[in-house]
């Protein structure tokens, strides 16, 4: 058996502890914020190694650190949505009395004047 049973003690404690502190923190932040911070645990996890431990990362590790970081800035740049036009160049003109396409608010308002639904 590898390992002594302190130091097996010591790392299924840490394993524990660190696990219950995520699913802890995970209901308390928004859903984008706690996937970027779980996709960011590896690459501290990689940092914190090297640092404390002075271990030297593989390359086949950094390279995946820059794609998890990358992928992290790409998830974080702003996304620009161009508003939705109801006529424009490229699409046909609306028929009198249609609604422009994602208009759910009014379409959800206007379903309860249908009755109720069929059971």
């Amino acid at each position: 058996m590898a390992g002594s049973v302190p130091g097996r003690r010591a790392s299924e404690t840490s394993q524990v502890l660190g696990y219950l502190f995520i699913t802890l923190a995970l209901p308390r932040l928004p859903a984008a914020v706690g996937s970027v911070l779980l996709f960011v645990q590896p690459v501290a996890t990689l940092v914190l190694a090297a640092v404390l431990l002075g271990e030297r990362p593989s390359p086949i590790q950094l390279t995946g650190v820059a794609l998890v970081l990358g992928g992290v800035a790409f998830a974080a740049a702003p996304f620009r949505r161009r508003p939705a036009a109801a006529e424009g160049p490229g699409r046909p003109p609306l028929r009198p009395g249609r609604r422009p396409a994602g208009d759910l608010q009014e379409t959800v308002a206007g379903s309860r004047d249908n009755g109720p639904a069929p059971r």
